[in-house]
């Protein structure tokens, strides 16, 4: 073939199929444009789920320009026999079509939502229709796949003793779209393991009981579609006495502070207290409160105490008693007089810590403090006691200087 004949097939061929290209563009131009024209709205797919026996509600978008004697439809495609949906309600008659089988289980609102009450899972689930077509045109087609499922429940032995093994399971029946299942450990999520058969799903939790799982709550999760359900199992694990505290844990109280005993264990362990309290001219006395709490006495004041704790039960057939120790430091109330100077707080400040310092020196402290309660008021006349401090110190003074007097007169006889 010529080259200039073949040159002129290869341009024909060319201006052919760019023709053809751009037929086909203004052709689908001309069909979006119609489309718009005639105010076709893209249609709309959701996926819901229901609760057995519950209802459900889904809702029908219409056009804005919709006419009260525009058509409004519901169909499915779940009970029809053929090809074509069966219909459920029409606007023409505004009422449910009664040949349907599930007719008295639906109801359709003014705002033409479909409520389906009593939902089953072998009869409701599958896809749901509304459509609505305007006088001029405007159409809206909804459709909805609906699935059916039950609440999840959990299941497993609860009970337990310390070291056993356990297993919780989570499972729900359903029918439509999967679920999604997750254990929490209280607010943690934990590993476990899934399991799914046809219409059913199960998540299993292997757990091994401590003494730090008794009352720990487990919570399955559940999400299917939209819809989000749970339940929980608590854990109760018996286990022997532990953990027994003193508290608070300081070195020093005052009057009116409280200090209490405080162990674990289950089943709940039996708590006692002794409190030994020392002082310097008395003989050691002994408490036991029936309380677990109990409040700082006034007269400890200036002493040291011991508090002793012990904690018993019995669990699984073992009993365990365990003992704890803790001393404390009982400091003098701070005074508080009716009129004071700053120079009296840091005085008494200096006071408080030579009592820390000086254990031997409570005693003294002790009367100090006494006799400070003595100092108040009495008909707007201030009434102040002699400070037994500075005659502690004269009569130190005086004590000092006689036995000097006494150790020369002794030199001078036997030289």
């Amino acid at each position: 073939m010529p080259v200039g004949l073949k040159c002129y097939n290869s341009q024909k061929m060319f201006h052919r199929t760019a023709f053809i290209q751009y037929a086909a563009s203004i052709f689908f131009i001309i069909l979006s444009l119609a489309h718009h024209s005639l105010g076709r709205v893209p249609d709309q797919t959701r996926r819901v789920t229901g609760i057995e026996n519950k209802t459900i509600t889904l809702p029908c978008p219409l056009p804005d320009t919709l006419l009260q004697s525009d058509l409004v439809e519901w169909v499915d495609l779940v009970h029809n026999s053929g090809h074509e949906p069966k219909l459920i309600f029409s606007s023409e008659t505004n009422s449910i079509d009664e040949s349907h089988p599930n007719a008295e289980d639906y109801r359709v609102d003014e705002e033409f939502s479909l409520t389906i009450s009593k939902l089953n899972r072998g009869d409701d689930p599958g896809r749901y229709i509304c459509r609505s077509v305007a006088r001029h045109g405007t159409r809206i087609l909804t459709e909805y796949f609906l699935s059916v499922a039950t609440l999840p429940q959990c299941s497993g032995t609860t009970s337990l003793r310390a070291k056993e093994h356990t297993t919780l399971e989570c499972s729900m029946a359903f029918s439509g779209s999967k679920p999604t299942m997750q254990w929490f450990r209280g607010d943690e999520l934990v590993d476990s393991v899934d399991s799914f058969d046809v219409g059913r799903a199960l998540k299993s939790l292997s757990i091994h009981a401590t003494h730090h799982e008794d009352h720990v709550t487990y919570t399955c999760n559940v999400m299917i579609d939209d819809v989000s359900n749970s339940c929980s199992l608590t854990l109760n694990v018996t286990h022997l006495v532990h953990d027994l505290r003193i508290i608070p844990d300081k070195e020093k109280l005052r009057p009116g502070d409280e200090f209490r005993c405080s162990a674990k264990g289950n089943p709940e362990p039996v708590v006692r207290m002794k409190i030994f309290v020392v002082d310097s001219q008395a003989p050691e006395m002994t408490s036991n409160p029936s309380s677990r709490v109990v409040r700082v006495e006034n007269a400890w004041s200036g002493k040291n105490i011991t508090v002793m704790c012990a904690a018993s039960n019995t669990a699984n057939d073992e009993s365990e008693t365990i003992t704890k120790n803790h001393s404390y430091y009982i400091a003098a109330h701070k005074r508080h007089p009716t009129t004071t100077t700053p120079a009296d707080d840091e005085i008494e400040d200096e006071d408080e810590e030579s009592h820390e310092d000086m254990p031997g020196d409570r005693e003294l402290a002790d009367k100090s403090h006494n006799n400070n309660n003595d100092h108040r008021v009495v008909s707007g006349v201030e009434n102040v006691k002699s400070d037994p401090n500075s005659a502690v110190s004269g009569r130190s003074s005086f004590q000092r200087y006689l036995t000097l007097s006494l150790m020369i007169v002794f030199l001078s006889t036997v030289l």
